[in-house]
């Protein structure tokens, strides 16, 4: 199975550019979500509320936290809507 196109919402590039000044690692998490999710979106949890929308955990590299990546996807992408840091 080809790999899907990820399209990143504006909210979810304007959460990561703001995580970018705090992290050093910010490129490796942006670098795992969009391997990970364009390989297998159904890696995330359905919400139980909207099961459309899942929601991915990332894993914590060095001093930068594991991150929520809210997403939905088709046939053909994965859309990234929002990045928040996992409490």
């Amino acid at each position: 199975m080809p790999l899907r196109d990820v399209v990143e919402e504006k909210r979810f590039t304007q959460d990561l550019d703001a995580f970018r000044e705090l992290y050093s690692n910010m490129d490796d998490v942006h670098q795992s979500i969009t391997w990970t999710l364009s390989r297998d979106p159904r890696v995330g949890e359905p919400l139980e509320v909207a099961p459309d929308f899942r929601l991915f955990t990332t894993t914590p590299i060095g001093k930068t936290p594991a991150f929520w990546v809210l997403y939905t996807f088709d046939a053909d992408c994965i859309y990234l809507h929002s990045l928040q840091e996992a409490r």
